[in-house]
C-alpha cells in the first residue's frame, strides 16, 4: 500500500505542476494575442494614414494640373482674340483707305473730266448704254438710273471698274475695255450720271 500511496502522491504533484504550467501557457498565449491585435491595429491605422496622405497628394496634383490647363486655355483664347481683333482692324483700315481713294477719285471729277467722260462714253459705252443691251440702263433714262444713283457715286464707280451682276443686267469690269484707267471709268460714270438725273 505504501507504493500505491507514493504513486498516488507523485501523480498528484505531477498533475498540479501540469495545471500550473497550463495556466502560465494560457496567460502567455493571451498576452501574445493581445500584442498581435495591437500590432495589427497599429498597422491598419498606419496604412489608412498613408493612403489618405497619398490621396491628398494625388488630389493636389490633379488640381494643380487642372489650374495649369485652365490658365493655358485662357492664355490661348486671349491670344486668338487679340489676333482676331488686329485682323478686323486691318480690314477696317484697308476698307477705309479704299473708300477714301474712291471718294477722292470721284471728287476730282471736274467739267473737263465730264467732257473726257462723254468722249469715252461715245467711243466705248454707247453700244450697251445707248440701246439698253443686256439690261444696261440707257443714258438719260431717269427711271432706270434713279435707284443706281441713289446708291452713290462710289458704288457706281466701283461696279463699273470691278464689274457687277445685278437683277436686271450685267456690267463687265470696265465695260470690257480693260485698257481704260480707273480715272477714265470714273469720269465716264460721272458723265452718265450727269445726263441721267
Amino acid at each position: 500500500m505504501k507504493n500505491t500511496t507514493l504513486a498516488f502522491l507523485c501523480c498528484s504533484v505531477f498533475l498540479a505542476a501540469c495545471d500550473k504550467s497550463s495556466d502560465t501557457t494560457g496567460k502567455q498565449e493571451a498576452s501574445l494575442l493581445d500584442k498581435a491585435g495591437t500590432v495589427t491595429s497599429d498597422a491598419v491605422d498606419s496604412a489608412k494614414e498613408s493612403a489618405s496622405a497619398a490621396m491628398d497628394e494625388v488630389n493636389e496634383a490633379a488640381n494643380e494640373a487642372a489650374d495649369d490647363a485652365m490658365a493655358a486655355g485662357n492664355e490661348l483664347k486671349d491670344t486668338v482674340v487679340e489676333k482676331s481683333e488686329a485682323a478686323v482692324d486691318t480690314v477696317k483700315e484697308a476698307s477705309a483707305t479704299a473708300v477714301e481713294k474712291t471718294d477722292a477719285m470721284i471728287a476730282s471729277v471736274s467739267a473737263e473730266d465730264l467732257t473726257r467722260g462723254e468722249s469715252i462714253f461715245k467711243k466705248n459705252c454707247i453700244a450697251c448704254h445707248g440701246a439698253g443691251v443686256a439690261g444696261a440702263p440707257k443714258l438719260g433714262d431717269k427711271t432706270a438710273w434713279s435707284a443706281r444713283i441713289a446708291q452713290g457715286n462710289e458704288i457706281l464707280t466701283r461696279h463699273a471698274i470691278e464689274g457687277f451682276k445685278g437683277n436686271s443686267g450685267y456690267m463687265p469690269a470696265k465695260g470690257g475695255f480693260m485698257s481704260l484707267s480707273d480715272d477714265e471709268i470714273a469720269a465716264t460714270v460721272q458723265y452718265m450720271v450727269s445726263q441721267s438725273q
